[in-house]
């Protein structure tokens, strides 16, 4: 008599059963940071001539970020862990030297809450054509590994917010320049 059971059992072996296959990789994750006085201290401010701020915000994995504002532009500077710091200049690489202001959250992309690689942030640069009318909303895309920096820009349309995830879940490319 043929026992199926066994022959079964030997089959599920050879293939790799589902409970036996190997863990899958965990899913890319995403952990926010807010951009808001309130949650960011004070640093350094100059209310005289040539305004300026710089606030301190806690990011995950012992990431920081300084977050500045001067002459109606918005900037960031990355300080990891281990006390590097990368000016990011995305004044200069994302808004072209236009007034900007970032978007209220920062979006930490990685294998998990503590593992972030990537960082997607909202640019919204003043609108030269049309005065007076809506910002441009674009999202950079900034590798985190190595010495940190914008890998690419995304441009307002529909899906903008995916698009960009999509990115920063891929392998990274190269670091954009001026």
């Amino acid at each position: 008599m043929i026992d199926w059971r066994a022959i079964a059992a030997l089959s599920a072996f050879a293939c790799g059963s589902p409970t036996m296959r190997q863990p899958m990789a965990p899913q890319r994750q995403s952990v926010f940071t807010k951009l808001e006085p309130k949650a960011c201290r004070l640093v350094e401010e100059n209310l005289g001539a040539g305004p300026y701020w710089i606030r301190r915000c806690k990011g995950p994995a012992g990431w920081r970020l300084d977050w500045s504002e001067d002459d109606l532009r918005e900037d960031l500077r990355l300080i990891a862990a281990d006390g590097r710091e990368t000016e990011l200049r995305l004044t200069e690489l994302v808004a072209n030297g236009a007034f900007n202001s970032l978007g209220d959250t920062i979006e930490w992309r990685g294998r998990g809450p503590a593992k972030p690689d990537r960082l997607i942030v909202r640019v919204k640069v003043a609108n030269h054509a049309d005065a007076g009318g809506p910002d441009i909303s674009k999202l950079a895309v900034v590798r985190l590994t190595g010495t940190p920096c914008v890998v690419a820009i995304v441009g307002p349309g529909h899906g903008q917010s995916q698009k960009a995830r999509e990115i920063a879940d891929r392998p990274m490319r190269v670091c954009m320049s001026d």
